[in-house]
């Protein structure tokens, strides 16, 4: 019974940190969009806004801006390991 609960406590110590850091970048990510809107939409009414949101052009600026944020949490993530 011992032997299965240190298993099972391995098993959660290599899961745990995929896990968080999932969870984290969806929030970042969601942060991030949700910035990004706020600076997008302007003075556009809420439906003009939704429409905007569905265009093709939108959404390439959206993926533009989310690889920025992504590679400069890279960035971050690298500069941590190289100083720590």
């Amino acid at each position: 019974m011992k032997n299965s609960f240190k298993y099972i406590k391995n098993i959660f110590k290599v899961l745990i940190w995929p896990i968080l850091f999932m969870i984290g970048q969806f929030f970042i990510n969601y942060i991030f969009v949700a910035i990004y809107n706020s600076k997008e939409k302007g003075s556009m009414s809420n439906l003009e806004f939704l429409e905007h949101i569905k265009s093709l052009e939108y959404q390439e600026k959206l993926n533009n801006y989310d690889n920025i944020i992504v590679i400069i949490f890279l960035v971050l993530i690298f500069c941590y390991k190289l100083f720590n």
